[in-house]
């Protein structure tokens, strides 16, 4: 008969053993793999993501999710000088997670800029993050080393200052949102999670937002609608305030800015089936802002930032034209593979416009030498 002394020193020992390997795995992943710099995927990634039609409709799957040397979404650029580089920056509508690399609307863009006779190669890539809002653009644009490397910066924002601002993030929340916390800073935490989605997604499992879709949507579904939003007027004042400071910031470091309005599905009285696909527009007491209600004010949203660009004298692409329709997106906001292209339509259009202009002014520079 085993005593319950050994027992208790054996499982001292097997603990101790485990936290000495888990130790040692830690150390060895931090040695190998450095932190992934700020608005910003992990170099060279690839994964397959999958999907499914009846969550995320208007999507063919499954989509190659993969990054470059630097962490951007997109190929790797080539030398200075004989590209324009192009860096689109937002959210999870610019990071189209589960659009293939060669669907998302800054991949589109590429592709239409290429064939449209510029006197240079275009190069384009991303750096979107899921629920990273305007506070997060404006770091981005003040301290990234990379936006010394482009000619221009291409940023969707919007949507997501609009529900932290209804959720009243404060500045310190929202520039905490998708950072490590507690055991997640552990490399081998991050580690382990990675490979469950990798399983998951091997036995045709969803990642990352969309595994959780179905019950955000019913509880979405089955919390109070309500019509009349909080007050907003400081909120949507900051938010003007931090579109022009990305703008000012982004010229300051010689790098032509163009905005894009964010679009979205919402609308006033529409169908059951669209009705059921939402699950946006949280409130802190856990009611719901109406659908229409939303609308209104994604459009104020918008509104000031084609208003600040016109101000500044700074490009924008308002996409409001695209707002209620059903076969740009496959929720509330991100876009369907249709929608995508849409989108690239557009933004390719401004954005000839701009590199030409750059062109054009470092013609001219080079002629008064």
């Amino acid at each position: 008969m085993i005593r319950p002394r050994k027992l208790v020193r054996a499982g001292l020992a097997l603990a101790l053993g485990g936290f000495v390997a888990l130790a040692a795995v830690e150390v060895a992943l931090r040695s190998t793999s450095r932190p992934v710099p700020f608005h910003l995927r992990a170099p060279r990634l690839r994964q397959l993501l999958n999907t499914d039609p009846s969550i995320l409709p208007g999507i063919e799957g499954p989509g190659l999710f993969s990054t470059n040397s630097v962490g951007l979404r997109g190929p790797e650029w080539g030398e200075r000088g004989e590209q324009a580089r192009v860096l689109c920056l937002g959210g999870s509508t610019t990071e189209c997670l589960y659009l293939d690399d060669s669907e998302t609307w800054p991949s589109l863009v590429a592709a239409q800029l290429r064939s449209a006779a510029l006197p240079r190669d275009v190069w384009v890539g991303a750096a979107g993050v899921t629920g990273y809002s305007a506070l997060h653009h404006l770091e981005f644009a003040r301290a990234s080393e990379l936006v010394r490397e482009v000619d221009c910066v291409v940023v969707m924002l919007g949507v997501n200052d609009l529900w932290q601002d209804l959720l009243d993030k404060s500045d310190a929340e929202r520039l905490a949102m998708g950072a490590p916390r507690g055991l997640e800073r552990l490399r081998v935490v991050a580690w382990a999670h990675a490979q469950y989605d990798r399983l998951r997604a091997a036995r045709g499992g969803l990642e990352h937002w969309a595994y959780p879709m179905p019950d955000l949507r019913a509880e979405r579904a089955a919390a109070p609608k309500r019509d009349q939003p909080p007050a907003m007027d400081a909120a949507l004042a900051r938010f003007a305030e931090r579109v022009e400071a990305i703008a000012t910031a982004l010229r300051e470091r010689g790098v032509r800015p163009v905005f894009v309005t964010q679009p979205v599905r919402w609308a006033a009285r529409q169908s059951p089936e669209l009705e059921a696909s939402y699950w946006f527009g949280w409130l802190p007491d856990g009611a719901y802002l109406s659908t229409a209600s939303l609308r209104e004010l994604m459009e104020r949203y918008n509104a000031l930032t084609v208003q600040r660009c016109a101000a500044l004298g700074v490009a924008c692409v308002n996409l409001d034209e695209l707002n209620g329709g059903s076969d740009w997106f496959f929720d509330d906001c991100h876009f369907s593979e249709a929608g995508a292209r849409e989108v690239a339509q557009r933004v390719a259009a401004a954005l000839s416009v701009e590199l030409k202009r750059i062109d054009d002014d470092a013609a001219a520079r080079a002629r008064a030498r």
